[in-house]
This record gives C-alpha cells, sequence and structure tokens, in this order.
C-alpha cells in the first residue's frame, strides 16, 4: 500500500530567498506501494485496453517489417527529440542530425543527443539483458547527464515548488527509500508475467514516481519503456515514438503520472491512457513508413529527371555510390564525405562526385561550418517526415498545416502530408480522461506548465 512519510524541511541556506522560501516547515512524501513479482491488479476494462494497444503496436512492428530498422534512424530521433521536448530541449530534427553526425554542436543540442544515445543504449545494451539490475538504470542516467556523480540520489528532491518541498506539486520518497523502491521495481521488470505493455506503463509511472535521480529522471523512465518493450519483443523492429505522443499532450501525461500517485493509486486511468498513447504512437510507425516510402520514390524520380537534363543515363548505374548513398537516405539522412567514404568503401573523390550530385539534384542540402565550406549532406525531406510525426499528434494523425504545436517548429515544406485515415486519438473526444478528469482540464497539467523545481524531469 502507498503510504506518506511527514518530514520537517529546512532550508540549508537562506542566501537570497525570499521570506517565505527561508521558513522550514513539515511536507509529506509520497512512498508508493510494493509491486513485487504479481504487480498490481487492474480492472478487466483496463487490461483489455492495454491488450488492444498491445496488438496495434505488435501489428505495426509486423507491418514495417525489416524496413522498421531503416526507419529507426527517424523514429529514435523523433522519440529523442519528443522526450527532450517534455523537459524544456527544444531543437530541430536537422540540428540534432547534424550535430550528431559532426560530433559537435550547441548546448541545447548536446543535451538532446545524450538523451538519444541513452535511447541507443537502452535498445541495444540493456534491452538485451533477461535481468535488469541497478546499475543498468544508473548507466542510462548517466548518459544523459554525465556532468553529475553517478548514483542514486542522497537527498530529497521535489517537483514543482521552487526552492522548497512545501509548497512542491509532488514530493517523491525519502532518499532512504529509493534503493528498496528501485530493487522491488527490477523484481517486477524482471518476474512479472504482466503483458509488456502494461508492464512498461506500470514500471514507468513507478519510476517517476521513485524519481531516484537527481536529474534525468523523466529521459531515463522514457528510455526503461523502450527497453522493456524491445527486450520482451513488442518492438523488435521499430521504435515506438511514445514520447511523440506524450509532448504533444504533456497535460494528459501529466494527469496520467498524477493519478498513479494518488492514494490510493487510480491505476486504470494511467494504464488506458498508457494504452491510448501507444495505438496513437503506432499508428505513427505506420503513416511514417507509407510518407517515407513515398519520398524514396519522390526523390529517385527527382534524381533520374536531372540526369536526363544532363544528358546521360537517367537511372545511375546499379551498386554505384550515388545510387546507394541516395537508397540508404532514411537510415542515413545526413552524410558526409568521410562517412561515405567509410560506409562504402570507396574513395574520397568518387564520395565527393555522389554528394556533389545528389546535391545539384536537389536531393540533398549542402550544411556549411563556420568557414563556408560544406560539412554535411542533409536529407531535409526526410527529416520532415520528424516534424510531422510530431504535429501529427496534436490533431491526432492529420495535417497540421494551420496549427501550432508542442514544439513550435515551423511546418515542413514537403509534398507530404499525414493523412486522416487515423483519427483513433487517446486526446480526442474518445480519451480515456473524457473530459471528466480535474487534471486534464486546461491545458497545462497540475504541475503547471513545465516546471519541475529543483529535481528536473516528469
Amino acid at each position: 500500500m502507498s503510504s506518506f512519510v511527514e518530514r520537517y524541511w529546512e532550508p540549508a541556506s537562506t542566501f537570497g530567498l525570499s521570506r517565505r522560501d527561508q521558513a522550514g516547515g513539515t511536507y509529506r512524501a509520497f512512498v508508493p506501494g510494493l509491486l513485487g513479482k504479481q504487480g498490481p491488479s487492474v480492472s478487466v476494462a483496463a487490461f483489455s485496453a492495454i491488450a488492444d494497444a498491445q496488438s496495434a503496436v505488435s501489428r505495426a512492428d509486423g507491418i514495417v517489417g525489416e524496413s522498421g530498422l531503416y526507419l529507426n534512424h527517424l523514429l529514435l530521433r523523433s522519440e529523442s527529440i519528443a522526450s527532450s521536448l517534455i523537459e524544456g530541449h527544444v531543437i530541430s530534427a536537422k540540428k540534432l542530425a547534424v550535430a550528431d553526425v559532426l560530433g559537435r554542436g550547441k548546448e541545447n543540442a548536446v543535451a538532446v543527443l545524450r538523451n538519444l544515445r541513452a535511447m541507443e543504449y537502452a535498445i541495444d545494451v540493456v534491452a538485451q539483458k533477461w535481468n535488469l539490475e541497478l546499475e543498468d538504470l544508473v548507466e542510462l542516467q548517466r548518459t544523459i547527464a554525465p556532468d553529475l556523480a553517478p548514483g542514486f540520489r542522497d537527498q530529497q528532491n521535489w517537483i514543482g515548488g521552487g526552492y522548497s518541498p512545501l509548497t512542491a506539486s509532488f514530493v517523491p520518497p525519502p532518499e532512504d527509500q529509493v534503493i528498496p523502491l528501485l530493487e522491488d521495481l527490477l523484481v517486477y521488470v524482471n518476474e512479472s508475467e504482466h503483458p509488456p505493455l502494461l508492464k512498461a506503463a506500470i514500471a514507468h509511472a513507478q519510476f517517476e514516481t521513485i524519481h531516484p535521480f537527481v536529474d534525468g529522471n523523466g529521459r531515463t523512465g522514457r528510455a526503461l519503456i523502450h527497453t522493456i518493450l524491445k527486450r520482451d519483443g513488442i518492438t523488435d523492429r521499430a521504435v515506438l515514438p511514445i514520447s511523440t505522443v506524450f509532448s504533444t499532450a504533456k497535460d494528459h501525461y501529466i494527469a496520467g503520472l498524477t493519478a498513479f500517485r494518488e492514494n490510493p493509486p487510480q491505476l486504470d486511468l494511467w494504464v488506458r491512457e498508457f494504452g491510448a498513447s501507444a495505438v496513437r504512437a503506432a499508428a505513427n510507425v505506420i503513416q511514417l513508413k507509407e510518407r517515407a516510402d513515398e519520398l524514396d520514390a519522390i526523390l529517385a524520380e527527382r534524381h533520374h529527371a536531372w540526369r536526363s537534363k544532363q544528358g546521360i543515363s537517367a537511372a545511375p548505374r546499379a551498386g554505384s555510390t550515388v545510387e546507394r548513398v541516395r537508397r540508404d537516405l532514411t537510415a542515413q539522412p545526413v552524410v558526409t564525405i568521410g562517412t561515405v567514404t567509410t560506409r562504402y568503401e570507396v574513395t574520397r573523390p568518387a564520395a565527393e562526385r555522389a554528394l556533389q550530385e545528389l546535391a545539384d539534384a536537389g536531393v540533398v542540402s549542402v550544411s556549411k561550418n563556420h568557414r563556408g565550406v560544406p560539412a554535411a549532406y542533409v536529407s531535409d525531406e526526410h527529416l520532415n517526415l520528424v516534424t510531422l510525426t510530431e504535429r501529427s499528434n496534436k490533431a491526432g494523425g492529420w495535417d497540421t498545416a494551420n496549427e501550432a504545436t508542442a514544439s513550435r517548429l515551423a511546418v515542413p515544406e514537403t509534398p507530404l502530408r499525414w493523412t486522416s485515415d487515423v483519427r483513433s486519438t487517446p486526446h480526442s473526444a474518445k480519451n480515456p480522461w473524457d473530459g471528466s478528469w480535474p487534471h486534464a482540464q486546461g491545458g497545462q497539467g497540475p504541475m503547471g506548465p513545465g516546471h519541475h523545481g529543483p529535481s528536473y524531469g516528469i
């Protein structure tokens, strides 16, 4: 059973604090109930909803098939951008991709790149282990926040409320409860027979409730979702971009976590919200595959038309460098002369010729460094698909050309649009909150517009 622990707070230093923040007082820290091997019980209706959602995710993974392995470049970046957006880091897909390839970027780009590395580590390394350990969680968080001392927090933290837990929106368990609660969480993750999507929903909410780190809790907890889904075989091929749904309906996401933290927890509400978000994300995967296939055909036609105008054979020689680079743009939308030379085992002049041809044909754009020298060649239209994914969630899966979205990114210039064939969204009139839950009102959520106090992350 969950419970509250009453504690006393007094600031270590009052310098620079307001009179109100200088005052001490008592507050209540929330201690969630243990999950155990069996995990908490959910209603038949919630179990049925999460089972249907898991079927939708598995079906999407099967539909994209092996092409999902190529889509994962876009899906991972979409997920990393969205997960970071929840924490206040806004960056375009192009800036992130260029910073990734060049290995450098501004502070915001570096923060999102660290989140991307954590997602990759969660899927490629941690998900390969059947029994997750505490150190795996530490490594995930350390990838996101390498400047912090590694390990779990040894002090009280809180969400919202500025400098004091006395006015916080939520106060996680005391520091001495962190490791026992995490050990219990891993027992559930490693041994529970719950369906993987239900396990991911409960594990994520429990992790965010424990809030075991000084920073990076939200991003680490969302990476944990991908670890569970990949390890348990639900997303065998394609990454599920569930954070793209969370970020564009942040009030629902936070309201769901808040419901989980009620005493007693309103677990069914959170499970249904998580499942509905997964369904929307699964639809995004299918739409992304369809649009990527369309784009590949458009770029091939554009390339061939340009070659014809140059008086050369429209179709490049099969297996030529230029043909291979263009065909791989979904998986590698940003390349350099060096990466092409290495990946395709060709000479530097051959790589330069191929990339210049694609640039002249309007297939890729040239990103230059501060000296005006070409640094990277970018398929802007492939990266625009990442932005379209984020924007589509605002309306529930269709075009949002006339709507503002969470990231405030401009509408990409592209002939491709998300269609209106999938309008079953968790945030429409059919969402599991159905407008009746007070935390879902007002568009900000119970914690305000992105304010998380001294412990960052949801």
